[in-house]
């Protein structure tokens, strides 16, 4: 058996990557060895694919961390989404455990939505009429979509956030607030309440 592992390995370039990775190349190996070579072979392609895309999640996965802790949400949220999706489908066609906790990446989207959710409501109040643009730019094409996201996946914490931002945009409403203002408000909260049309985005 050891001679048939060395033999496959021959065949596929198992010294490219870090040590733990060609102990999980060899136990798939070892579990594809009752079909064929060839077997095995094609397991460890689909091997070194969901690999590859795992690399990809964490490159995403940390240049978000580091957005995120310089506190700049509305360019770590589309990094964040990325790792999502990729990671989702590595959960979904591997067998192999080649991906990202869901809790975490849940965590880190629920973190980056809340926190720019908050700004964006400040900057709207704020009068400066720049500010209050971006907040707009920044509720349609990150928010509302990074919601989306989230919703595919159901969790309490994932319900709750989303009552949280649409309750702070329901209690601006209560404010007398300048007509332009308003109307971008009534914008921001239809597409929050209907916001069905994002569900397929992808960054």
């Amino acid at each position: 058996m050891h001679a048939l592992v060395q033999e496959t390995c021959n065949r596929f370039p198992v010294q490219k990557y870090p040590s733990e990775c060609q102990d999980e190349v060899k136990r798939i190996l070892r579990s594809k060895l009752d079909e064929s070579p060839e077997e095995a072979i094609r397991g460890l392609e689909n091997w070194q694919k969901a690999y590859s895309q795992f690399q990809e999640v964490y490159a995403h996965l940390t240049h978000a961390l580091e957005l995120l802790q310089d506190k700049r949400f509305s360019q770590a949220l589309p990094f964040i989404i990325q790792a999502t999706i990729l990671n989702n489908e590595i959960s979904e066609v591997s067998d192999y455990s080649c991906s990202v906790s869901k809790d975490m990446l849940g965590y880190l989207l629920r973190k980056g939505i809340k926190e720019l959710n908050d700004a964006c409501c400040e900057k709207l109040l704020s009068g400066d009429v720049l500010s209050g643009m971006q907040a707009y730019t920044d509720m349609c094409e990150l928010v509302v979509p990074s919601l989306c996201v989230l919703d595919q996946h159901w969790a309490e914490e994932n319900v709750d956030l989303r009552e949280h931002v649409n309750q702070r945009w329901c209690d601006l409403l209560t404010l007398s607030l300048e007509d332009n203002v308003h109307h971008r408000l009534e914008e921001i909260l239809e597409k929050l309440l209907d916001s069905s049309m994002f569900r397929d985005w992808k960054g």
